[in-house]
C-alpha cells in the first residue's frame, strides 16, 4: 500500500500528512454535527438522503463500491445508481417507526436516550435496528467489503442517538462532541 507516497514514489512530508488528517477530521466532525441537528425531530427520505450523503462522502465511501458516485452538487444529491432510494425502500418504514418510538419516549436529552429508555421499548428498538442492519448488508456489500461499515453509517445517518462504538480515534473525538456513543449491536 503506497498511500503515504506521491505518484513519483517519494514520501509525502509529515506536515502534508498532518494537514490531510486534520482536514478530514474537520469535515467528518461537521457532518456528524449536521446529522445530529437534522435528525432531532423528524426522519423522512429528504433528511435521510442528505445525511447519508454527508456521512458517506466525508468517510470516503463514495469513491468505489456500492455508493460510488454519490455526492452533493450545489446542495442537490447526485445518486447515479439510485442507491439511496433502494436503501430507503428497505429501511424507510421501520426507521420512521423507531424514530417515533424514540420521540414518544419523551426523553429530552438525546445523549441519555439509551440509558433512560424503558427496557421493553429499548428491546423493541434494538430488535428493529438489528433487522434493518441485516437488510442493509446485501445493498452495502462491495467487492472488497462485507458492508458492515456502510450499513452502520447508514443507520447512524438516521439515528445518531444510537451509534455503534467507533474503532478509530477520529470518530471517538467527533462522537464525544455530539452524542455519547453506545453500541446497539
Amino acid at each position: 500500500m503506497k498511500v503515504l507516497f506521491e505518484p513519483s514514489g517519494n514520501p509525502y512530508s509529515s506536515i502534508y500528512i498532518s494537514y490531510c488528517v486534520a482536514a478530514r477530521e474537520r469535515h467528518y466532525c461537521q457532518a456528524i454535527q449536521e446529522i445530529t441537528t437534522t435528525t432531532g425531530n423528524l426522519i423522512d427520505f429528504g433528511v435521510f438522503s442528505k445525511n447519508a450523503v454527508r456521512l458517506l462522502v466525508s468517510s470516503k465511501m463514495t469513491r468505489r463500491g456500492p455508493f460510488q458516485g454519490i455526492r452533493l452538487v450545489q446542495g442537490e444529491i447526485h445518486d447515479p445508481e439510485a442507491m439511496l432510494d433502494r436503501v430507503w425502500d428497505i429501511i424507510g418504514k421501520p426507521s420512521v417507526e423507531v424514530k417515533s418510538l424514540l420521540l414518544d419516549a419523551g426523553i429530552q436529552n438525546r445523549s441519555r436516550i439509551m440509558i433512560e429508555m424503558p427496557e421493553p421499548i429499548m428491546d423493541t428498538i434494538v430488535e428493529s435496528l438489528w433487522k434493518m442492519f441485516k437488510r442493509l448488508l446485501p445493498l452495502c456489500l462491495g467487492v472488497n467489503t462485507l458492508g458492515l461499515t456502510a450499513a452502520s453509517k447508514i443507520l447512524f445517518s438516521i439515528f445518531p442517538e444510537i451509534p455503534r462504538r467507533v474503532q478509530n480515534p477520529i470518530g471517538k473525538t467527533c462522537f464525544r462532541l455530539s452524542i455519547t456513543p453506545i453500541s446497539f449491536i
